[in-house]
C-alpha cells in the first residue's frame, strides 16, 4: 500500500503519461473526483504471493475505500484500521474487481514475522 504521488508514477520511465496505469493517472489528474473525504489516496500497488494473499496476487494499482469498514483517508488510517480485525477477518475494500480482499489475520502476521526475518526491515514507513 502506499499514498499517490506523481514521482510514483514518473517511476513508469520518460512517457509515464501514457505507461502508468489509466485509474492512477486519473486520479492524479482529477483529484476533486476521489477526495471523499480524504487527505491522500492510497492505494495497493502490488501483492506480494504468500499464503496469505492467495488469490490476490494479480491485484494490482488499486484505489483503497476502506478497511475493516473504517474509511481510508491517507496511510495512518489504513494502519490504524488494520490494527484489528473486524469479526476476525482483516477486510480491505477497493475500487474494482475483486472490490474486497479478505485476509486472515493469523495467516497475515505469520507472513509478516517471516518477511522480517528474511530481512525486509520494515513493515512499514509512515512520514
Amino acid at each position: 500500500f502506499q499514498e499517490l504521488t506523481r514521482s510514483y508514477l514518473e517511476a513508469y520511465g520518460k512517457e509515464w503519461r501514457s505507461r502508468a496505469p489509466l485509474d492512477l493517472l486519473d486520479a492524479l489528474n482529477n483529484p476533486e473526483d476521489y477526495e471523499e473525504g480524504r487527505s491522500r489516496l492510497v492505494f495497493l500497488s502490488r501483492v506480494i504471493r504468500t499464503p496469505a494473499t492467495i488469490g490476490y496476487d494479480q491485484v494490482s494499482n488499486r484505489i483503497v475505500t476502506e478497511a475493516n469498514g473504517q474509511q481510508i483517508t491517507n496511510m495512518e488510517s489504513l494502519v490504524s484500521a488494520l490494527k484489528t480485525a473486524k469479526d476476525g477477518v482483516h477486510s480491505i475494500r477497493i475500487d474494482d474487481v475483486p472490490y474486497v480482499i479478505y485476509l486472515d489475520p493469523e495467516a497475515s502476521d505469520s507472513v509478516d514475522r517471516t518477511l522480517l526475518q528474511r530481512g525486509l526491515p520494515a513493515l512499514e514507513r509512515l512520514p
